[in-house]
């Protein structure tokens, strides 16, 4: 990793670290209610996890870029590779109130790593939901064309500020809205699997509101 990569990381970390254990000092104070102490419970796992799903992602991605990963070549079917990537965030939605929506035309498949493109997925559908406020959607749409296979994660929040479009993958993009609640790698992961498969990933702004993220992959034979 450069430093500035070293520095983000390491920063990152040490804010929901510092949380974990101040919770920790509190958690077993006599004074506490036991709704007080679920509570915290409650955020402590999710500051685990969050610092867990970081950690992951970083060493794939590195894996990635170092070429120490080996895609798969098959034919996948979208209808289960979204069912299987919907289920991934589907807890996180419902405890938000987000309704997420599939709606596939036809039979599409491409030629891919269904394992991988599915974490990239999930990563996408991860970072609508965080998007997107209580009561509203996220839909993932799949269609094939003669030249491609389409699958489109799109959401009904506020949608990215223009002039971060150009920079929205990059890793730990200090975004001044769109990332603020989150760690800015997510994003830099789902294109980095998408294009190290030949794929394209693009984001962009929907009317009247909300975010969209188009995955391309162009027919080949396996």
């Amino acid at each position: 990793f450069a430093k500035e990569a070293l520095e983000d990381i390491s920063h990152q970390l040490r804010t929901p670290l510092t949380s974990v254990m101040m919770i920790l000092g509190l958690i077993n104070s006599p004074e506490l209610t036991e709704n007080e102490r679920t509570e915290y419970l409650r955020d402590l796992y999710k500051l685990l996890a969050r610092m867990k799903w970081l950690i992951e992602t970083m060493l794939s991605l590195s894996r990635i870029e170092a070429d120490a990963v080996k895609f798969t070549n098959e034919r996948v079917n979208c209808r289960t590779l979204i069912g299987q990537s919907i289920d991934t965030v589907s807890v996180t939605a419902e405890l938000k109130g987000v309704d997420i929506r599939a709606k596939i035309t036809g039979d599409p498949e491409f030629v891919g790593d269904p394992h991988y493109t599915s974490e990239a997925i999930g990563n996408l559908l991860k970072n609508a939901v965080e998007h997107t406020a209580q009561g509203g959607t996220v839909t993932i749409t799949s269609a094939s064309s003669i030249i491609s296979t389409e699958i489109i994660i799109s959401d009904t929040g506020e949608g990215i500020p223009e002039s971060e479009l150009p920079h929205i993958f990059e890793r730990f993009f200090r975004s001044s809205e769109y990332n603020k609640n989150g760690f800015g790698i997510g994003l830099a992961f789902a294109r980095k699997i998408i294009t190290a498969q030949g794929g394209k990933l693009k984001a962009s702004n929907i009317k009247p509101h909300g975010a969209a993220f188009t995955i391309r992959f162009y027919h080949t034979t396996i």
